[in-house]
């Protein structure tokens, strides 16, 4: 009765000490405490040190581990029910209702805020949860020069606006972001330049690191670090490139609690992402048109660094280069409100802010930037071709021929002569499976001139339609009038939607500033 007691009374003098704590909980229902301008988790180490320290400098004398934890318990639970929920952000974040600045997480309880009219360092609101990986950033300074950046990257002047562009747009919070995927040969400097990057953007103990190979762990990776960088990809399963499409856009991925059988945690955050191989490991259509491809050359002997010398340059300079982007940042946050694009990427919020920061650097270099996204939507499609058996013998079968009417069964018998036999997973198996495997390249598809349709089953099977002709669809009405009406896709293309590119739009169509 007696240690019963003691215990109790160690508990009642925890939670009355942590009375005017301000307590809350998170977006995923976990209970935190802000101390100092930091966020902690109530379940942390660091909490139950910091009980343990209240404790010993009123009574010079130690909790027990039990009293500790039914204390931790209650002041949780007191998070949970009695106290707001607070959207918690992984270093980039926006300001509450009514504060539209950007805030960016220094470490140490110290934040920069960025608004139109400038930007400083300020005590970090209750915003920010940070994890043990994450290092302290250092502080910018006021007028400094971003593009000295590339004096440590290894990467062609024609890519240096959409890069530079893209890295200010990462502190950007709630948008998506494209994965970024430098690629080359050995010596490119792929991992220096992706180290280098994070960095600037979420400095990490972790700078790069291995895709992990199970799902839970790589959920996990995805909602710890702002920008994880993948090192070395050899190869992407498809699994992983459907996690990545999800991960950059924001969509829901979810992972069962730690021992427990019947509550998950749902996470929804939207990441920036890098990947870094010798060849473009990605294959999956959904997951290249969210990518930008940086191509890197070998580095000449004679522009080799010691990687001792290069970081010290690059430590030299880095106070200069990220407050660079920061000023760049909030010139941008004027120009924003503004922007009209003349075509919408897959991408769109990243398109509208990276036109505004590429007019933020230099006016006019907002249709630059414009040409470069083209231009790599226009390599995305390369590769996607290169790569994909079924995407090529489509070209090839409609390379001849303004139109083509059949059966899906039809159309696989005539595709596969082309493609021959193989075991490449880009080509459908038989003609059940060509419907679906159709499906992930339409856009390919259309942005070189063909179009297809598929229809309610007939007597004879699914009929299917392949046309450069979009236009000619619209003479179809109910499936019964199919064969009737089949012979209706002749003639010439016509019509301002048979252009290539009106898909993806063309930079030069229209002013892209409100006037």
């Amino acid at each position: 009765m007696k240690t019963a007691k003691m215990k109790g009374s160690q508990v009642n003098e925890l939670v009355v000490s942590s009375k005017n704590l301000a307590l809350f909980h998170d977006q995923y229902r976990e209970g935190f405490v802000f101390l100092d301008h930091e966020t902690i988790p109530l379940r942390s180490k660091k909490m139950r040190l910091y009980l343990t320290k209240r404790v010993w400098d009123a009574h010079q004398k130690c909790p027990s581990a039990g009293a500790l934890n039914q204390a931790i318990d209650l002041l949780k639970a007191m998070a949970i029910f009695n106290n707001p929920q607070v959207f918690l952000c992984n270093r980039v974040g926006k300001g509450v209702q009514g504060d539209d600045s950007f805030y960016y997480d220094l470490g140490k309880g110290k934040a920069i805020r960025t608004t139109p009219q400038g930007w400083a360092v300020c005590d970090a609101p209750i915003l920010f949860r940070r994890y043990d990986h994450q290092k302290e950033q250092v502080t910018p300074i006021q007028g400094g020069d971003q593009w000295a950046l590339f004096e440590f990257i290894n990467v062609e002047p024609e890519y240096r606006l959409l890069l530079l562009d893209y890295l200010i747009s990462c502190l950007v919070p709630n948008i998506s972001h494209p994965v970024i995927h430098p690629h080359g040969d050995h010596g490119a400097g792929k991992t220096t330049a992706c180290v280098l990057i994070r960095d600037l953007i979420d400095p990490s103990s972790l700078m790069a690191q291995s895709i992990p190979r199970d799902f839970k762990e790589l959920i996990q990776v995805l909602a710890h670090h702002y920008f994880p960088v993948f090192d070395n990809v050899s190869s992407l399963p498809g699994w992983i490139s459907d996690v990545f499409s999800q991960a950059c856009t924001g969509g829901g991925l979810s992972k069962r609690k730690l021992y427990t059988d019947d509550e998950d945690i749902i996470y929804s955050f939207k990441r920036p992402i890098a990947l870094n191989a010798i060849n473009v490991v990605v294959h999956k259509p959904d997951l290249m048109d969210r990518s930008i491809l940086f191509p890197l050359e070998r580095i000449h002997a004679e522009r080799r660094k010691r990687e001792r010398e290069l970081w010290g340059e690059f430590e030299n300079l880095k106070p200069s280069i990220l407050g660079g982007m920061f000023d760049t940042l909030s010139k941008a946050m004027t120009i924003y409100p503004m922007v009209q694009l003349p075509w919408t990427p897959r991408m769109a919020d990243f398109g509208a802010w990276g036109f505004a920061i590429a007019e933020a650097l230099e006016i006019g270099a907002g249709e630059k930037f414009l040409q470069a996204y083209q231009r790599n939507i226009e390599r995305q499609i390369e590769e996607v071709i290169q790569i994909n058996a079924l995407a090529q013998a489509v070209l090839s079968f409609m390379e001849n021929q303004e139109h083509w009417q059949g059966t899906i069964g039809d159309a696989w018998k005539s595709l596969y002569k082309i493609a021959g036999p193989q075991k490449d997973p880009s080509f459908p198996k038989n003609e059940r499976a060509l419907r679906r495997h159709l499906a992930t390249i339409r856009t390919i598809l259309q942005h070189n001139s063909i179009f297809y349709q598929i229809y309610p089953r007939s007597k004879n099977g699914y009929p299917i339609i392949f046309t450069r002709n979009p236009a000619k669809f619209d003479s179809f009405g109910s499936p019964s009038e199919f064969p009737n009406k089949i012979s209706q896709l002749g003639g010439e293309r016509t019509g301002e939607a048979n252009k290539k590119g009106d898909f993806f739009g063309s930079p030069s169509d229209s002013s892209s500033i409100k006037n």
